[in-house]
């Protein structure tokens, strides 16, 4: 039964590619499923055959946004900076295609520093993460994400101090780093 549903969506998508009703129906059950990982592909083949189409493109954003933040939650730190780089190229790709879709698109595009960040962060690359925590909190375009970015830097700043010391602390007691 699911694969009928997944098979009538990517018909419909087929049929009338500026419906976000389907694109927000696939990405979904995607993401509910926890299969992510099949998003971008999906929607790599959507945007070569449709590649005026603003709608397929911003979808193609959010597929790949999911798919990165399913990735970084594993710990696969590489392969979701990739895909969160995807994301905001297919965002910005909306956004040129039409200037509408700039408010929800810019949302996202906002969450692409802060979630880059939490790969360096997790990468143990501090310095980097708080960076790219700085450029969201420089940008304040959107209210949620600015709002989480205000909230975390202190956290990374405190991390920060504490990795510090404890690399101090490993090369005191005779090892390297």
């Amino acid at each position: 039964a699911k694969v009928g549903v997944v098979d009538s969506l990517k018909r419909g998508i087929e049929k009338i590619p500026s419906e976000a009703s389907l694109h927000s129906k696939l990405v979904d059950f995607y993401t509910q499923e926890k299969n992510t990982a099949a998003l971008p592909s999906l929607y790599q083949k959507f945007a070569a055959k449709n590649p005026t189409d603003p709608t397929v493109f911003w979808y193609q954003g959010l597929a790949s946004f999911r798919n990165a933040d399913s990735l970084r939650s594993s710990f696969q730190n590489q392969p979701a900076t990739e895909a969160y780089e995807e994301s905001k190229k297919a965002f910005v790709k909306s956004v040129e295609l039409r200037a509408d879709f700039e408010e929800t698109a810019k949302y996202y595009l906002d969450l692409v520093p802060l979630s880059l960040g939490w790969c360096r962060f997790q990468d143990r690359k501090i310095e980097e993460a708080a960076q790219n925590i700085l450029i969201l909190l420089r940008r304040e375009r959107h209210e949620a994400p600015a709002r989480i970015a205000r909230r975390q830097y202190p956290k990374l700043i405190s991390y920060r101090a504490r990795i510090a010391a404890d690399d101090v602390n490993f090369k005191f007691s005779g090892n390297s780093v």
